[in-house]
């Protein structure tokens, strides 16, 4: 799907691994994806996509350098209870030129493991409970 203007994207349940490069595009500011509970890991620049909201589900415990790279998003819901792992540049340009983190909302019991793993910590003040977001 490398290029295709995609408006919101699901990635159901039964999907459990995103490769390199999958939804690789910037050239069209879409509105959401929604990565299923099956998904373990986010390969690199795997949804390196400008997506408004992302919402990872339960079963993500890797994402890759610039696995979610990403200039626009202003929602992150990450809905495993354990922080996953991620790559250095895992969210690339969410911290670089200008272009700040989105806020992002976790498991409501694993807010201060957000805010103390390796990578999240960064972003500790953009951390908050699923029970905060305004769905």
């Amino acid at each position: 799907f490398y290029w295709h203007k995609i408006k919101n994207l699901t990635i159901p349940d039964n999907v459990t691994s995103i490769g390199n490069s999958s939804f690789k595009s910037s050239e069209v500011a879409s509105t959401s994806l929604i990565i299923g509970n099956g998904v373990t890991t986010i390969g690199t620049s795997g949804c390196s996509y400008d997506f408004e909201r992302v919402d990872i589900g339960s079963g993500v415990t890797r994402i890759e350098n610039y696995g979610l790279y990403n200039g626009s998003c202003k929602t992150l819901i990450c809905r495993a209870t354990t922080p996953p792992t991620c790559g250095t540049s895992a969210f690339g340009s969410w911290s670089a030129g200008g272009v700040y983190y989105p806020q992002i909302y976790v498991p409501d019991g694993s807010v201060n493991a957000y805010k103390t793993a390796n990578f999240w910590q960064t972003q500790a003040g953009k951390i908050h409970p699923i029970s905060d977001l305004n769905e």
